[in-house]
């Protein structure tokens, strides 16, 4: 019986980490960039380095950001908080951002960002031009 409930509870781990794929990670501190769908682990170790210089990280708090790409256009997810993807500044601060990482790290690339919830959920999607 217990080998049962113990491959049970293993089947359901497995399940519940495939409904969460947000890819690959890089990891510094308490931060992750994921990267998946075409995206490198060197195009998201450069994302997080940038990320770092800018303040936008620090190593003390929990931060969460993804990198992919579909066809020629890549995305960079931000976990934000609540209704922060409904303000106007932080809009603004993101596709500052957005420039910054579409010519430091994307070589010129098309971006859209998008501000998601915690589960990386876009809520608000910022084309970068």
């Amino acid at each position: 019986m217990k080998k049962f409930l113990f491959l049970g509870l293993v089947a359901l781990t497995a399940l519940v980490a495939s409904c969460t794929d947000y890819g690959d990670k890089v990891e510094k501190g308490k931060t992750e960039v994921y990267y998946k769908d075409g995206a490198t682990e060197e195009e998201a170790q450069a994302l997080m380095d940038l990320l770092f210089e800018q303040k936008y990280f620090n190593e003390d708090k929990e931060n969460s950001v993804q990198i992919l790409k579909d066809g020629d256009t890549y995305h960079v997810n931000f976990v934000v908080k609540e209704d922060f993807w409904d303000k106007e500044d932080v809009i603004q601060g993101f596709k500052f951002m957005g420039r910054l990482i579409q010519s430091e790290v994307l070589d010129g690339a098309d971006l859209i960002v998008n501000l998601c919830n915690d589960k990386l959920e876009s809520q608000k999607e910022i084309k970068i031009e």
